[in-house]
């Protein structure tokens, strides 16, 4: 875990305090490895700024403005974000109130905070948006031969996944997928196809180059 940045809007709050605070997992399987890799908040930061280099709208009802209400305007948040004090900013898992139960998700973003900034004495999200730095991490490793045959575990998660993805879908065009899986399928086909970069990005990266006086061709963009 990891608090960041201050970027999550507690429930019934107007501005961001907290961070996006994301949890990952990670545990062996007979195949590919189960990980899992979220924010505590609807979303990262990074989703925003993809949204404006593509000239798209917030799909979602992600975050709130300085005035409290809902925005679409990716552009708006990253600019927020960007204030001095930082004005509105993105709601936490569930979204606004407690109607989707918003609550679990400011209180899953809380506990990511408390284990990290407050266990390690280091700047609160909040404090991090005023100027401090020393982003906090925690981390617990677990021994499965603590808990029986390690080889045994693997194969009862293995088994657990493979069910999941067996589920009957709602349609055909979605499989019932676990975490992970859209990225393992990204990661291969990155392997064969290549990494596709949004127009912006390019521009930036040619940018840097030239600043460096690197010649951007070899990079292949």
């Amino acid at each position: 875990m990891t608090n960041t940045n201050p970027l999550t809007v507690p429930t019934h709050a107007k501005d961001a305090f907290l961070g996006s605070n994301p949890i990952a997992f990670g545990m062996p399987t007979e195949t590919d490895d189960f990980v899992f890799d979220a924010a505590t908040s609807t979303v990262s930061f990074g989703k925003f700024e993809v949204l404006m280099q593509r000239h798209q709208a917030v799909p979602g009802d992600w975050a709130i403005d300085e005035t409290g209400a809902v925005t679409h305007d990716p552009g708006k948040l990253v600019a927020n974000m960007q204030h001095p004090k930082r004005l509105g900013g993105v709601l936490p898992l569930g979204g606004l109130d407690e109607t989707n139960a918003g609550y679990k998700g400011y209180g899953l973003t809380l506990l990511v905070e408390i284990l990290t900034g407050v266990l390690a004495q280091g700047p609160l999200s909040v404090d991090m948006g005023s100027g401090q730095r020393g982003i906090s991490h925690f981390f617990l490793a677990l021994d499965p031969k603590l808990f029986g045959e390690p080889l045994a575990i693997k194969t009862r998660l293995s088994d657990l996944l493979n069910r999941l993805r067996a589920l009957p879908p709602l349609t055909d065009a979605q499989p019932v997928l676990v975490p992970g899986d859209p990225e393992i399928a990204s990661y291969r086909r990155h392997q064969t196809a290549g990494i596709s970069l949004e127009d912006e990005t390019i521009t930036v990266l040619n940018t840097i180059a030239n600043s460096l006086h690197l010649d951007a061709q070899q990079f292949e963009f």
